[in-house]
């Protein structure tokens, strides 16, 4: 009997022919455009496994405990740390946003105030005509 190939050399074997694959691609002819379908097909499907993945763990978990107060008590620290990590995700999307606009706001001032010094300094000094 043939002994089954551990996941973690299945992984690795993949990653090795995509990156050949990827690499060879584009001289026979292949852009990038022509992996997009499977690509977009991949992510659809981990998006389709994950939801169905975690509330199984979840409902498995909740049926290993037999205590109803435990898990009362596991119940109410799942969803605080749920909110918590929800909070905290949104402050730091709202920081990085807030600092990201100031940086942007900067580079634009930056960025015109030597584009008016380039075109004065091209143009010289005014000169009256007498």
């Amino acid at each position: 009997m043939a002994k089954k190939m551990s996941l973690p050399a299945q992984m690795g074997i993949g990653m090795a022919l995509g990156v050949i694959v990827g690499a060879m691609a584009p001289s026979m002819g292949f852009e990038a455009a022509w992996f997009k379908p499977l690509g977009d097909l991949f992510i659809t499907l981990v998006r389709m496994v994950v939801v169905p993945l975690v509330f199984c763990t979840l409902i498995a978990g909740a049926a290993a405990v037999c205590d109803v107060k435990k898990l009362g008590r596991v119940a109410t620290k799942t969803l605080v740390y749920y909110f918590a990590t929800t909070t905290v995700a949104v402050a730091l999307i709202a920081g990085v946003d807030r600092i990201m606009d100031m940086a942007r706001t900067s580079i634009n001032v930056l960025g015109d105030a030597t584009g008016a010094l380039v075109v004065s300094k091209w143009e010289g000094p005014d000169q009256q005509e007498c």
